[in-house]
């Protein structure tokens, strides 16, 4: 059976879930039909998107379903896994076929081994409301208090602007510089300046809007940000939900996540793996490898 034939029998539930995990085959101009579609499903980019998504026992079961070793995974791991690697798109049928690049792929990267695990066990801690509360509240603070030093920042000496548009990492590391701050948090201020409509764009680059001197003036930039739809966490607000039976909420350990992250984001270049395979080379030394080079899918991007 063809994909295109395997998505035209697909029912319409499964095929929206479909759509909804794969949302990039969607841009515009939308498939005509269930060919154009399996065509986007399968093409490089689309299977780049998705393949950045995947934990480690779908990896391990795509990569066995490529060399014809099913048989040799856990029975009832992989009944679980193949429903989600269909639901995605990368399986269909019952002789299990994969897109013609995706099998390229994966037949020359084969360094996750054949053992399924299923998900790890993450230990929960009680996680104390008001304390998570009053972290959020100074969390949201530091980043309007960073937002503003960074509009008026701006009103003294525009933001210059790349020429394709956006801004470049030397006037990221230039602005970091001179707020004394990490090139990521300038960013987040950025978006956030942008998406509030009190930074735009002028002749030289970007600067705050007409918005931002008065708007400050009357109610300060906190209160502004908010009413423009910034996520801001209010000091003291009354009714805060609590749970029911008065019990804390609970969470998982940051460091217990952070010892199983491998089976969530898998990476690539690990021991073991081959050279040749994808993610190997140039990205797995930090450099990038174009996606489309010699019909190779990095499944995660460089780092």
């Amino acid at each position: 059976m063809e994909f295109d034939e395997y998505l035209a029998g697909l029912g319409e539930p499964a095929l929206a879930a479909l759509l909804r995990a794969r949302p990039d085959v969607l841009v515009e101009p939308v498939p005509r039909g269930f060919a154009q579609l399996a065509q986007r499903l399968s093409s490089a980019s689309s299977l780049v998107a998705v393949l950045q998504t995947l934990n480690r026992d779908q990896l391990v079961a795509g990569e066995a379903i490529t060399a014809g070793r099913q048989h040799e995974l856990d029975r009832g791991l992989f009944r679980t896994v193949l429903p989600q690697l269909k639901a995605l798109g990368l399986v269909w049928g019952t002789d299990l076929r994969l897109p013609p690049l995706l099998a390229h792929h994966w037949s020359q990267d084969q360094g996750h081994g054949i053992e399924l695990t299923g998900p790890p066990a993450l230990p929960l801690t009680s996680a104390d409301a008001d304390a998570l509360g009053r972290a959020a509240q100074a969390a949201a603070a530091a980043v309007l208090d960073g937002v503003t030093s960074l509009l008026d920042k701006a009103t003294s000496r525009p933001i210059t602007a790349l020429q394709k548009g956006g801004i470049g990492s030397r006037e990221l590391s230039r602005l970091a510089r001179e707020l004394a701050a990490e090139p990521g948090s300038v960013a987040l201020w950025l978006d956030v300046a942008g998406a509030s409509g009190l930074l735009g764009t002028v002749d030289e680059g970007f600067a705050p809007t007409t918005d931002y001197p008065g708007a400050e003036k009357r109610s300060g930039p906190a209160v502004v940000a908010a009413r423009r739809g910034v996520v801001f966490a209010a000091r003291g607000r009354p009714g805060a939900p609590r749970p029911a039976d008065g019990r804390r909420p609970a969470a998982c350990r940051s460091r217990a996540v952070a010892a199983q992250i491998d089976w969530f984001c898998p990476q690539p270049g690990r021991p073991g793996r081959r050279r040749g395979a994808a993610g190997g080379g140039a990205a797995g030394r930090g450099g990038r490898r174009h996606p489309h080079r010699a019909g190779r899918i990095p499944h995660r991007p460089s780092r």
